[in-house]
């Protein structure tokens, strides 16, 4: 396996395997590792590898929850005014200003950069997410009460919309940066854990909306139920640039904007597919009330059965590139299909139901997809890209579909919704054909150019790992090194600290250091830079 380093030091490694990209961090390659998952000197996962990974599913599975409109506009007061009868007050219902809120502070933790990164800690992402579900619990039995409205009232629901705003945003933040660990062991084993938390989060959805209804009793407990698996799940501390800085040994990351690291028509396209899908979705909510309960249970289907074709892919795809390619194909194939459907059959119920249901579904999908792109592609903050690509233009999008866009179409004719809505359908299904196709292609051939620019940089740095590793040979014939000393003296002078060398080897922290003590002594030497001065003179 061919395998380059950008300096001795370097933060990012690029391992090429048959078009498969990926870009990793801390400082130098991980040997017999590739993104494809075909690494096959990786030690199967443990019995606590397990339990983060169940812990991580189901943490998923609670924060999709927080993704939906319809829970957040069950829990939210004044939910039946807000879609029926539909007049101009309604676009500025607590659902749309919940989705301003949570803009807002996205974009706060933008600017923010490394002081935003440090308030998603796991500590306080936990307390600020039992406290919304505290807050949220006590809204939704004051609503229930049919209690009279009291500035006390007011006050708790702004208090409960403002925290559970701040908890989705920081729990995003966090739940990246575990994906990012997640997929720095095993690419594959993230696309399984997230599609399976999806199709839980259906079940869980499902089990809610049994017999009575009560979307509203998943956001109040989704908040604490999902901040609490964050516990369990594999703790952020190199992934996190700040954190990372500060670990006696380990590399410094690379700087550098978000949009600069991520190909632009990546950024682009995945934009541009969720905007459009928020629109059509808030429009079509809006403006043509009426459907019944079965376009859950459709998009559900559909998005089960997206599901299974995305993991089916992951299953048989030889590299991460092509299930990329295969999975930019499922979402805009969902997408095309949903709008096609919506623009030939106008006036079928059952065609508009499952129209929008694949369009639905393809939004679940979108999500998840973003999730594992950022998680597999980051180089510095995933906190920060996961805000750039997915928060920030999800929530512009819920602004614009469920509130500007109705809006307009209300003041220029209260009367023609329905003509209204549908040229709005038409104009979007000949915009996806026409460019979505494109944009895709575009897409990928920004991922391959990205990794090809990144393999020309570090040809360079991969003649210099190459004569390293051929100079560690003979050393340690010299000093009559172990193979395991040998490996862990290595990794160590290219700056790896004893406990990511342990993390690697899969041994304990204690293990690492006897080996650093042996071959201290036996090379004579008593710190790293001692080791690099030595390895340094032997090539002079």
């Amino acid at each position: 396996m061919n395998s380059g380093v950008t300096g001795r030091f370097g933060a990012a490694c690029v391992l090429p395997c048959g078009g498969t990209f990926a870009i990793l961090q801390d400082g130098g390659c991980e040997r017999g590792r590739t993104m494809a998952g075909e690494h096959q000197g990786a030690a199967r996962p443990t019995a606590q590898d397990r339990r983060a990974l169940v812990a991580v599913g189901l943490g998923m599975a609670f924060f999709w929850q927080l993704f939906r409109y319809t829970n957040l506009a069950n829990m939210l007061p004044s939910y039946a005014s807000a879609l029926v009868p539909f007049d101009a007050a309604s676009t500025v219902s607590p659902v749309t200003l919940f989705y301003a809120v949570t803009l807002v502070f996205g974009l706060l933790l933008l600017i923010a950069g490394a002081r935003g990164a440090r308030a998603a800690r796991t500590p306080f992402v936990v307390g600020v997410g039992l406290l919304s579900s505290l807050l949220s619990c006590a809204m939704v039995v004051l609503k229930g009460a049919d209690a009279p409205l009291t500035p006390v009232h007011i006050g708790l629901d702004g208090l409960t919309l403002v925290v559970l705003s701040f908890a989705f945003v920081l729990q995003s933040v966090a739940w990246v940066r575990v994906c990012r660990l997640v997929a720095r062991q095993d690419p594959k084993r993230l696309v399984y854990v997230l599609c399976l938390s999806s199709l839980a989060s259906f079940v869980v959805s499902l089990a809610f909306s049994l017999q009575i209804p009560r979307f509203e009793a998943l956001v109040v407990i989704s908040p604490a139920c999902s901040a609490l698996c964050l516990l369990f799940a594999p703790r952020v501390r190199e992934a996190d640039p700040e954190a990372a800085s500060s670990v006696p040994g380990a590399p410094a990351n690379e700087q550098g904007s978000v949009a600069a690291q991520v190909p632009r028509s990546v950024v682009a396209v995945l934009v541009l597919l969720l905007a459009l899908i928020v629109c059509i979705k808030g429009v079509s909510d809006l403006l043509y009330v009426g459907s019944d309960g079965s376009t859950l249970y459709v998009k559900h289907f559909i998005t089960v059965a997206e599901l299974a074709v995305i993991m089916s892919v992951c299953l048989f795809a030889a590299g991460m590139s092509r299930f990329a390619f295969l999975g930019w194909a499922v979402l805009v194939g969902g997408v095309v299909s949903g709008l096609v459907i919506l623009f030939l059959f106008p006036d079928s119920p059952s065609a508009f139901q499952f129209g929008l249901g694949t369009i639905a579904a393809a939004k679940t999908c979108l999500e998840l997809f973003m999730f594992i792109v950022v998680a597999c592609t980051r180089r510095d903050d995933a906190g920060r890209a996961i805000l750039l690509l997915l928060v920030v233009p999800e929530t512009v999008s819920y602004l614009v579909g469920y509130g500007v866009l109705p809006a307009a179409f209300l003041a220029v004719s209260a009367s023609a919704e329905s003509w209204i809505g549908v040229l709005a359908l038409a104009a979007g299904a000949t915009i996806a054909v026409s460019t979505f196709l494109i944009m895709s292609s575009l897409a990928l051939k920004g991922l391959n150019e990205g990794v090809r620019d990144e393999v020309a940089e570090g040809t360079e740095g991969e003649a210099d790992e190459t004569d390293d590793e051929l100079r560690f040979d003979e050393i340690a014939a010299r000093f009559d090194l172990t193979k395991r000393e040998r490996e862990t003296a290595y990794l160590f002078f290219k700056g790896y600290s004893a406990k990511r060398i342990a993390e690697l080897h899969y041994v304990s922290l204690n293990t690492t250091q006897s080996h650093l003590r042996s071959v201290y002594k036996k090379m004579d030497v008593h710190s790293r830079q001692d080791l690099i001065d030595l390895v340094d003179g032997d090539r002079s």
